[in-house]
């Protein structure tokens, strides 16, 4: 089995891992960090009031039940490893303001990177909105979780799309 694989075993390990269970305990905050890393128009329709356009949204958070020791692989050179979303836990933060969204992916297509200290980062999909004011405000949070569990804190970082990128440090 390949060694990023043996990671990604490690770390999903149904003795220790539950993707059925927020990595926060009682009153513990969980802080989402949200970067707007791309922004493209697609599409205007004067008469409807909506614009189209594709964005990516960056989330990032840290998760301690996830990471794994680096000297229990020492071949293994990358911060991180690629784990399909289905079989993690990922925030339910949505777009409040938005008339529809489409993923891109499915979240069984999805990849999350997760870096070997417990950051995971994950890529969350394009929208649609109404543009009947001159501002279009995104509002962002969680359906299921209360602000005192989970808050959605803007970053306004640039964050590579590459794993080389300093996530947590």
């Amino acid at each position: 089995m390949p060694i990023e694989q043996q990671i990604v075993a490690y770390m999903i390990n149904g003795s220790f891992y539950d993707k059925d269970v927020p990595p926060m305990d009682g009153d513990e905050l969980l802080l989402i960090n949200i970067t707007l890393n791309s922004f493209r128009l697609l599409d205007m329709d004067e008469v409807e009031e909506t614009i189209q356009y594709q964005n990516e949204f960056l989330m990032m958070w840290f998760d301690p039940t996830l990471g794994w020791d680096r000297r229990l692989f020492p071949d293994y050179d990358s911060e991180y490893v690629m784990v399909p979303e289905d079989q993690l836990w990922i925030p339910d933060v949505i777009y409040y303001s938005t008339i529809d969204s489409e993923p891109i992916l499915t979240p069984k297509d999805s990849l999350v990177m997760i870096r070997y200290d417990g950051w995971v980062r994950v890529s969350v999909p394009a929208t649609d909105f109404p543009y009947d004011e001159q501002h279009c405000k995104i509002t962002l949070g969680s359906w299921i979780f209360t602000e005192e569990q989970i808050t959605v804190v803007p970053n306004e970082e640039k964050i590579a799309p590459t794993p080389q990128s300093n996530i947590g440090q």
